[in-house]
């Protein structure tokens, strides 16, 4: 029993240990959700203004950012544009007249389209930051 125990708590220390990162205070962390992922630098919530300009100096992250913008601009505007779609069919439900349901459905057909998009700019946007990071770490150890 105790040979046991004690070789779950080092397989436990060890799955721990594994896991445990070394931060820096110049590097960005990053955290995924569905369609957008959450980074922070020095702390602070990092906008992508402010990555953008992390990013400037370093050619491989810039590229990626400008993926990233390549991706969101359009799923913005369709987005827009079926969230207009929807909100005109409710306010004509809303006021008593017909609705024209084919225009709320085309707005959901627009938001749905704009999904991979979004995951798209996401995922370049990721892989800008990792870049930086690795970027910053490498310069340091170069340096003396």
């Amino acid at each position: 029993m105790k040979k046991n125990l004690f070789a779950f708590l080092v397989l436990l220390l060890f799955c721990l240990a594994s896991h445990a990162q070394t931060k820096t205070l110049d590097t960005i962390s990053i955290t995924k959700k569905m369609l957008s992922a959450d980074m922070d630098f020095n702390g602070k919530t990092l906008s992508p203004m402010k990555l953008d300009e992390l990013c400037k100096p370093f050619t491989d992250a810039n590229d990626e950012i400008f993926l990233a913008k390549r991706n969101s601009t359009p799923a913005l505007l369709l987005t827009l544009v079926g969230a207009a779609l929807i909100g005109y069919t409710g306010i004509k439900w809303a006021f008593g007249d017909t609705p024209q349901w084919y225009f709320a459905g085309g707005g959901a057909v627009l938001i749905g389209a704009t999904i991979p998009l979004y995951i798209g700019a996401r995922n370049h946007n990721i892989n800008a930051a990792r870049i930086y990071n690795y970027e910053i770490k490498h310069q340091q150890k170069s340096k003396p």
